[in-house]
């Protein structure tokens, strides 16, 4: 069973929420400049891919420490 997690592996929530506004507002962005909506979507669909894969690692990296450290 899982001790609690040090305070080390859990990451601020408060730059979680920063960057994906981030996330949005560029594909945000680009529908205003009036560019087709499937530019729209690649970027919200590459963004979300690439920022919430780093957290899927970080889940597994804490989750890894708590059971071996």
């Amino acid at each position: 069973m899982l001790r609690s997690l040090p305070r080390s592996c859990i990451g601020g929530s408060r730059t979680t929420w920063l960057t994906s506004g981030a996330d949005l507002r560029g594909g945000l962005q680009i529908l205003a400049s009036g560019a087709p909506m499937a530019d729209v979507v690649w970027e919200w669909r590459f963004t979300f891919k690439s920022h919430w894969g780093v957290h899927a690692i970080e889940a597994i990296r804490a989750l890894h420490a708590a059971r071996h450290d």
